[in-house]
């Protein structure tokens, strides 16, 4: 699995296993592969099917699932769930 760290400051287009541990300042798309953000996502995540995103940091924005496999332990800003599966943590935050 690649990992990004540091700051990134533009949109970004997720094909392959990827493990975010620093900061990207823009919306990113998972359409394929899977996610793992242990840091911070400034800006909307969306998943497309058959992507799987685990959520440990933060997305300052909305995280759309459009068929894909999420899990939520972090923080998020809000929640669109249209046609995936998404687990829920007892602790994570939803703000909205």
């Amino acid at each position: 699995m690649d990992k990004l760290e540091g700051k990134y400051d533009r949109d970004l287009t997720i094909n392959e296993d990827l493990e975010i541990l620093g900061q990207v300042n823009g919306d990113v798309l998972v359409a394929k592969g899977n996610l793992n953000l242990h840091g911070t996502i400034n800006g909307n995540l969306s998943i497309i099917e058959r992507s799987i995103v685990i959520i440990y940091g933060t997305v300052n924005g909305t995280v759309t699932n459009n068929g894909g496999e999420l899990e939520i332990y972090g923080a998020i800003e809000k929640l669109e769930d249209l046609n995936g599966t998404t687990y829920i943590h007892e602790e994570a935050v939803i703000n909205k």
